[in-house]
């Protein structure tokens, strides 16, 4: 694993923050490896480890100041040989170092896992000294952070969560009371995410422990005891692989697993039937403890005791007397169990005459110290008696005391945890509420624009419909008035043939114009189709419809024209054909002009005039002409003495040019110029082809 502390190392020498001289880059190097070798002796040799730490820190504050991460790094590494050391004090001031050095929010994320390294070294000390509350506030703090939950994968950040797990499941499974639920949810946490961490075989090891002693501990209240009890002898057996390598062996691992196999085993509550349903782990387990770690066992010796004394041993070969205190008073409790009070006295009394032991160094094994003393009969007179009472009475006040506390604490953050449910719920309710509210809205929004696009469809219909009864009036009025009179004519028996073909040639054109205008204005008839053409083939058409309909007497001249214009040529010719023919119905005599002309007043349209010298109109003739609300009427006079009938023509003239001013550009029309006795010119406009135009 020392290729992933490497890798670590070159991860927080590229975060620095500009590019380093080649000077800058020895140096760096030179403090790097000195954090890299403290790192490996934390365990090992934590001395040493304090020793290159100090070397570090002194290249640092001589030449590379500003190397903020190899400094925090360094002040960690110190930190940690002085929790094995027990040292707390020492170890404070280098937590605090780590957060004095960085004050601004915005630092990167290697220095905020750095400090978050030096929370978790503070939170195993308050556990050593039975500040679970305080302890458990700063894992409750750091889990709210969510600083771990950046920067996933990176060998720093892997680090810290190990050291995360373990100070967590450490402070559940020993040093609180009723917490093996959280035991339970966190192993589950990190049997999923253990096999992508990366770190060093301590980490390994020290990860490994803790989960066992968890298993272990899971194992007293469990019905799946025979599992959890394989899963703790599975994580043993793996460390004692890892240790088994000489390059990386230390007595402090190796007594972890002899000091917890021996725990496991002088357990009670573990059935036997447990025991043998694990029996080839534990010949495992036996194997290597013999061939590898020569952990010869005499016939007849008590196993349990065994481990515990080897344990002992190997811890007392350490200069942390928190696990020597730790390491005499469990094989002396054990020893008082099976009745052995002599070897138990001897335990006792070498870790109470133990020179490296100061006072709050364990109060839990403290306490459980003074207790064993009273109890094996230890102390030589009363005064020596009382002490040791004193002592423990005040030990279990202090534990009580922050047993309490840590109650406490766990009542407010279970409030603080509701109240956060009760305001997640809250607003959850009201997005909820704001979420219905926007749909109820939408869908009022979308059935009013529905409402509203309705109701418009239905006036559109209710107009389309008053102008189609219109139409109807209309036509019935103009029907009556334009068919009365050759219907009259074609009654009288002594009507001449030529009169009588003349009548009936008109009534034809007068259903045509009917017959047009109802096709063109009834809903589902013609419709409008719009193009650009010549105004010279309308002009043709409409020449070759009138050609042999006019009298001799009357000249017809179409004056040729290159325009061009836009509209629906059909309908035009329609609308030239009716006021030719009525100009032509009208005209005794001279001529009738039909020109087409730029319009003067305005360039986007197109002037069509037909000028006769019939009979002309009168101005209320001329005002009404193209009105459909107004009763039809003759024209003052007539070409003949014919019938003459020009409602339904002016009528449909009307409604066409209407059609191109509604379809094509707005200013259509068309109106009349008459005099009586002198003649009349109708006039409409129609679209000039803006392309001809341009």
């Amino acid at each position: 694993m020392k290729w992933c502390l490497a890798v670590l190392l070159l991860v927080i020498t590229a975060a620095c923050g500009r590019q380093p001289e080649n000077g800058d880059l020895m140096l760096r190097s030179r403090i790097d490896g000195y954090n890299k070798d403290a790192f490996l002796c934390r365990y090992r040799d934590p001395m040493r480890g304090l020793a290159l730490a100090d070397s570090a820190l002194t290249l640092i504050n001589d030449s590379m100041p500003k190397y903020k991460e190899g400094y925090l790094r360094a002040c960690n590494n110190k930190a940690y040989c002085k929790y094995m050391l027990s040292d707390y004090d020492s170890m404070y001031a280098c937590t605090a170092a780590c957060f004095d050095s960085m004050t601004v929010a915005s630092h990167p994320a290697s220095l905020k896992i750095e400090q978050l390294i030096a929370q978790l070294l503070e939170a195993r000390v308050k556990q050593r000294q039975c500040y679970t509350a305080e302890s458990y506030q700063i894992l409750y703090d750091i889990d709210h952070s969510k600083v771990l939950e950046r920067s996933r994968g990176e060998d720093l950040h892997d680090f810290a969560l190990m050291e995360y797990y373990i100070t967590s499941i450490t402070l559940n499974y020993f040093f609180r009371y009723g917490a093996l639920d959280n035991v339970r949810g966190m192993l589950n946490e990190i049997e999923e995410v253990k096999p992508s961490l990366r770190c060093d075989y301590a980490q390994d090891i020290s990860l490994n422990y803790a989960m066992a002693h968890s298993y272990y501990k899971l194992c007293d209240s469990s019905a799946e005891q025979k599992r959890y009890l394989r899963r703790a002898l599975e994580l043993c057996e793996e460390n004692l692989t890892i240790i088994s390598d000489s390059t990386v062996f230390d007595p402090y691992h190796l007594a972890n697993v002899y000091q917890l196999l021996g725990l496991m085993r002088s357990d009670t509550l573990i059935r036997e039937a447990s025991w043998n349903a694990n029996a080839d782990v534990l010949e495992r387990i036996y194997y290597a403890m013999d061939s590898v770690f020569h952990f010869n066992l005499q016939p007849d010796e008590d196993f349990t005791l065994a481990l515990f004394v080897e344990s002992t041993e190997l811890f007392w070969l350490l200069d942390d007397p928190y696990q020597r205190l730790g390491a005499a008073v469990t094989v002396a409790d054990y020893a008082m169990t099976a009745g052995d009070t002599a070897l138990a006295r001897y335990y006792y009394l070498a870790a109470l005459y133990d020179t490296t032991l100061v006072d709050f160094i364990a109060p839990k094994f403290e306490q459980r110290l003074y207790a064993g003393l009273i109890n094996s009969g230890a102390a030589e007179n009363d005064d020596e008696l009382r002490l040791w009472f004193a002592k423990e009475i005040s030990i279990l006040d202090l534990i009580r005391q922050n047993e309490r506390d840590d109650f406490l604490l766990q009542r407010e953050l279970s409030d603080v945890r509701k109240s956060n449910r009760l305001y997640v719920a809250f607003f959850v309710v009201v997005a909820l509420l704001v979420l219905v509210l926007a749909v109820l809205l939408w869908q009022l929004v979308r059935k009013t624009r529905a409402l509203q696009e309705e109701t418009r469809r239905l006036q559109i219909a209710k107009e389309q419909d008053v102008e189609r009864i219109a139409n109807v009036e209309t036509c019935l009025s103009v029907l009556r008035h334009d068919i009365n009179p050759f219907i009259s004519y074609l009654q009288n028996k002594n009507l001449p043939e030529q009169l009588k073909q003349e009548v009936l040639g008109r009534m034809t054109r007068t259903f045509d114009n009917i017959k047009a205008w109802t096709t063109i204005s009834l809903p589902g008839g013609l419709q409008f189709r719009p193009s650009r053409f010549a105004l010279q083939e309308v002009f043709d058409t409409v020449d070759d419809n009138i050609l042999n309909a006019h009298p001799h007497q009357v000249s017809l001249v179409f004056h040729p024209t290159t325009l061009r214009v836009w509209g629906d040529s059909q309908l035009l010719v329609i609308l030239l054909r009716n006021l030719v023919s009525n100009a032509v119905q009208h005209t005794n005599e001279g001529s009738i002009q039909i020109v087409a002309k730029h319009h003067e007043d305005d360039g986007r349209f197109v002037e069509v005039t037909v000028t006769d010298t019939g009979c002309g109109m009168s101005p209320d003739e001329v005002e009404d002409l193209f009105r459909t609300d107004k009763n039809v009427t003759q024209r003052t006079g007539s070409a003949s003495s014919g019938a003459s009938g020009n409602g339904f023509g002016l009528i449909l003239c009307r409604y066409i040019i209407k059609q191109h001013d509604d379809h094509t550009v707005r200013g259509c029309r068309i109106w009349a110029e008459s005099e009586v006795g002198k003649g009349s010119v109708m006039h409409f406009l129609v679209a000039l082809d803006d392309k001809t135009a341009n």
